[in-house]
């Protein structure tokens, strides 16, 4: 039943957030949207390592440099431990099921 409950929660946030997140969503140029759409399909991403820029065909590492420096102004992704993460965790799950692949 817990997971359940869990799933259900989850699920009422992402919906209540939709709106929200696809006006966000909208705004970005699709540098950017490609760029956060290779963060949610990993946990931590060493962004300008070249496995991970081939990997998501995001081009170069200083085209890279300039999308996360937006993304950062923005108060979207957020750098940690050598990595860069998308600040909301609701975000990152609805960019994986709304705008994977």
């Amino acid at each position: 039943m817990g997971r359940a409950l869990i799933r259900q929660a989850l699920e009422a946030v992402l919906e209540r957030e939709h709106y929200a997140y696809a006006v966000l969503w909208e705004s970005l140029t699709m540098n950017q949207q490609r760029f956060l759409k290779a963060l949610s399909a990993e946990e931590r991403a060493k962004a300008f390592s070249a496995e991970f820029l081939n990997r998501h065909r995001l081009g170069s590492a200083s085209s890279a440099q300039r999308v996360i420096r937006a993304l950062i102004d923005r108060d979207i992704v957020d750098q940690e431990n050598g990595s860069f993460i998308i600040l909301d965790r609701f975000l990152r799950l609805w960019i994986s099921r709304v705008h994977a692949g």
